[in-house]
């Protein structure tokens, strides 16, 4: 994502000001959130967006961009990246991509075992004939394909779902 040290930043005052700003609230959240590690560093990313985000268990990214706020504006982002890193938002989110992944490669793995039984048992039985075989792979090939959709969705709700509450919560965090 382009984040580096403050330490190579270039404008070192802006440098110095956002790690001042960042020190003052991740003290603070320490305090409220002790399991909070004690080695979270701050990023910086030339991205001229207004934005920051929290990423692993120890490091939280700010953009060029948001130092356009002021400090207090600065502190209540910051203050809510914490509250990310404290609830372990990103090992959450971890957990829901890599469970969805290997739900969407066991489809496929029965998908592909599916057909090769029924392409194998339609060869051996020629009183289903060649479209009749078709048939049977076609219905199972439909039957898993919406499977997969529908789990696909539902994926998508729980992560979208689960995403909001962790805004939520960062933000009562910060507050």
């Amino acid at each position: 994502s382009g984040c580096k040290r403050l330490k190579k930043h270039k404008n070192k005052e802006q440098a110095a000001r956002l790690q001042r700003l960042f020190d003052e609230v991740y003290a603070k959240a320490r305090e409220k959130d002790p399991s909070i590690s004690p080695k979270v560093k701050i990023f910086l990313s030339k991205d001229k967006d207004i934005n920051a985000f929290a990423t692993g268990r120890k490091t939280v990214c700010a953009t060029t961009g948001l130092l356009q706020l002021n400090d207090e504006e600065i502190k209540g982002i910051l203050a809510h990246e914490c509250g990310h890193i404290g609830h372990k938002d990103t090992d959450l989110l971890l957990v829901i991509l890599v469970s969805n992944m290997l739900l969407s490669i066991l489809f496929v793995v029965i998908r592909v075992i599916v057909w090769t039984v029924v392409f194998l048992i339609g060869e051996g039985e020629s009183s289903l004939g060649g479209i009749g075989n078709l048939i049977a792979r076609l219905l199972i090939d439909i039957l898993l394909v919406t499977l997969i959709r529908l789990w696909t969705k539902l994926g998508i709700y729980l992560v979208m779902h689960s995403s909001r509450m962790n805004e939520f919560e960062a933000d009562k965090f910060a507050c």
